[in-house]
């Protein structure tokens, strides 16, 4: 088993860099669109146009800003599949660094596991959890609920 130590800086670390780059260019694409859309709104009104970092000042760029940070799904949606392949050191949403987990190895056909309607099997688990760290194995028994 390795220790923490051991794994990169990148690899402890890569769900929250990811979101944390994906964060600020986002911020900064709103910064310069709302810049952009606040000086066409002032040529229109025969006002002076602003510097770009005047801008951050402005109501207007504190307004858009949170008007967009206000939608969750999209957030959520990159978050749920960003998380199946990357980790985050002592995450609980977070597979473990150092060891393959239940959820990685592929089912083993057995006469009691609980796989009679495929469909279902295939929809619900293999799309939405294969590789989550809150599923149970696929051909795992329904007694057993979270992680070994």
């Amino acid at each position: 088993m390795k220790k923490k130590e051991s794994y990169s800086f990148l690899y402890r670390n890569g769900l929250s860099l990811v979101f944390l780059m994906l964060f600020i260019f986002a911020l900064g694409m709103q910064f310069f669109t709302g810049w952009k859309v606040h000086n066409e709104e002032l040529q229109e009104a025969h006002q002076a146009t602003m510097p770009l970092f005047s801008y951050l000042s402005t109501g207007h760029f504190i307004s858009v800003t949170f008007e967009n940070f206000e939608s969750k799904f999209l957030q959520m949606a990159l978050y749920v599949m960003l998380m199946v392949g990357l980790r985050q050191w002592e995450s609980v949403e977070s597979k473990k660094l150092d060891k393959p987990e239940a959820v990685d190895r592929e089912p083993i056909p057995k006469p009691d596991a609980p796989l009679s309607v495929r469909s279902i099997v295939f929809f619900t688990i293999y799309l939405r959890q294969k590789g989550s760290p809150k599923s149970k194995p696929v051909d795992a028994p329904h007694a057993q609920t979270g992680k070994d």
